[in-house]
C-alpha cells in the first residue's frame, strides 16, 4: 500500500509543481478578485445613486404637499408615497451601512505567485503527515 501511496502523492506534486510556476494562472487569479472587489464597489455606488434619486422624488412629494391642501394631498395618495419614499431611503441606507467602509487591498499577481510558492514548498510536509486511508 506504501508504494501506490508514494505514487499517488508523487503525481499530486507534480500536478502542483506545474501550477506553482504558471504566471498566468496566477494572473487570472488576480483578475478573479479585482472582479469580486470590484463588485462591492458596484453595489456601493448603486446605492448611493439610489438614495439621490428617492431624495429627489422626496424633494418632489415635499412640493406638492406644500401647493395641496391636506385632504387633496390625502386622496391623490401623496402620504403613502411619501410614507414608502421614506422607509425604501431606511433601508437603502441600511444596506449601505452594511457595506464595509473601505475594501481591503487586493494582492496583485506577483504577491499571489509569492504565497503559492510559499505554500507549495510547504506541500509535501503535509502531504506526508496525512493517507489516502485516513481521508
Amino acid at each position: 500500500m506504501k508504494g501506490i501511496e508514494q505514487h499517488i502523492l508523487g503525481l499530486i506534486e507534480s500536478d502542483l509543481a506545474k501550477l506553482r510556476d504558471d504566471s498566468t494562472l496566477h494572473g487570472y487569479i488576480a483578475a478573479e478578485l479585482q472582479r469580486v472587489g470590484g463588485a462591492q464597489v458596484g453595489v456601493r455606488e448603486r446605492h448611493q445613486r439610489r438614495l439621490a434619486d428617492l431624495d429627489q422624488q422626496a424633494a418632489k412629494l415635499r412640493d406638492h404637499l406644500r401647493q395641496l391642501d391636506p385632504d387633496t394631498a390625502k386622496s391623490l395618495g401623496i402620504y403613502d408615497d411619501a410614507k414608502h419614499l421614506a422607509e425604501e431611503r431606511a433601508e437603502v441606507e441600511r444596506q449601505l451601512q452594511s457595506l464595509p467602509a473601505a475594501l481591503p487591498s487586493l494582492p496583485g499577481a506577483s504577491v499571489l505567485r509569492q504565497r503559492a510558492e510559499y505554500a507549495f514548498d510547504n506541500l509535501g510536509s503535509v502531504l506526508a503527515a496525512g493517507t489516502i486511508s485516513s481521508y
